[in-house]
């Protein structure tokens, strides 16, 4: 039982670390991406829109790269002058998901997207890792 209770109390601080949030972003986006791919830019005007109160520093794209590469380990790209997120890699996503304690509950809720929306970045029936 004390294990357990330690577990839920880390995967409860990892949910309100910038990392979560950005993880939360991320997912939000890709539910309502058109392409396998969502752009920083707009990863960092979300992350914004949603969060930047909570922050004294500047939300940048450049920040949230950072975030992306040294916090959650996830490799953007550079494409025609612009720094793209692949949302194809889903292994690793439901993995982060799950480490940061991310559930359909916790998905952003904007304009009507949350917990059915998260199935969208998986084909239905899709064996996740559980």
């Amino acid at each position: 039982k004390l294990a357990a209770a330690y577990h839920s109390d880390i995967m409860a601080d990892r949910g309100m670390t910038v990392e979560a949030q950005v993880l939360q972003v991320i997912v939000h986006l890709a539910a309502k991406a058109k392409g396998p791919n969502i752009r920083l830019s707009d990863i960092a005007e979300t992350f914004k829109r949603h969060f930047g109160r909570d922050y004294e520093r500047q939300v940048t794209p450049r920040w949230i790269g950072r975030v992306i590469r040294q916090k959650l380990h996830l490799s953007p790209h550079k494409s025609e002058g612009v720094y793209d997120l692949s949302i194809m890699e889903r292994q690793q996503l439901e993995m982060l998901l799950e480490r940061y304690g991310i559930t359909d509950a916790t998905i952003l809720d904007e304009e009507g997207v949350g917990a059915d929306e998260l199935e969208l970045i998986f084909e239905p029936g899709e064996d996740r890792g559980h």
